[in-house]
């Protein structure tokens, strides 16, 4: 058998932190400024693609041909919106809590703009040993490797995506145990796994999985 867990890595976006209203918030900010809705999602779509922040939504949409009267304005409603719409899930700190308590360390990964991300975890005062950003969906399992070689292993991984947490077992094996947290207000609730991986319905569940062990793979 592995040793026991020597530390957990978390998913940011929908496993710990949250928006208020989910990005449909965000999209009638546009439609007040005058923006069709439809315009405005497509363009979310592709600021998504190397990694979402507002400057990159309204340069796409700018790049549309639209124009927007008073940009700073604009800006500054989009991140007093930002402000009131992030928090934490209610579990998150008692989460914490666990893993301090259990001596384990602890990472963030996350998927987008690294300013964007690192300007989320700032706003909500999460104070992880490192935080990675990744650019694309397949880094995650490098950047999960990361912690693994710092902390050593298993460590937890824990993510409300079924995509992800495959990804990440694929790459890792017992490197990792994969856990995913389900959150109801999720975009990615109804994503089917291809594998095994823990269910945790709060993360205060996490901490039964501080004493578990991986099993060694036998060479045929």
């Amino acid at each position: 058998m592995h040793s026991t867990v020597m530390g957990v890595v978390s998913d940011l976006d929908w496993s710990l932190v949250r928006l208020i209203g989910g990005k449909e918030q965000l999209f009638t900010i546009f439609v007040r400024h005058g923006v069709a809705r439809s315009v405005v999602k497509e363009c979310y779509k592709r600021s998504r693609e190397n990694g979402f922040s507002f400057q990159r939504l309204l340069a796409i949409l700018e790049d549309t041909g639209h124009r927007f009267g008073d940009r700073r304005a604009l800006e500054k409603e989009l991140e007093e919106w930002f402000s009131r719409s992030l928090v934490l899930y209610e579990d998150v700190r008692g989460f914490m809590n666990s893993v301090k308590k259990a001596g384990l360390r602890f990472a963030v990964i996350t998927y987008g703009s690294p300013t964007h991300q690192r300007h989320k975890i700032t706003k909500v005062r999460l104070a992880p040993d490192f935080t990675k950003v990744v650019r694309t969906e397949k880094a995650r399992p490098r950047a999960v490797a990361e912690a693994v070689s710092r902390y050593g292993y298993p460590v937890i991984y824990i993510d409300d995506r079924a995509s992800a947490l495959d990804l990440v077992k694929e790459k890792l094996g017992d490197r990792v145990i994969t856990a995913r947290i389900v959150r109801t207000d999720s975009p990615y609730k109804d994503e089917k796994p291809k594998l095994r991986h823990e269910i945790l319905h709060s993360l205060l569940e996490v901490k039964s999985l501080f004493g578990k062990q991986t099993r060694k793979r036998v060479a045929a």
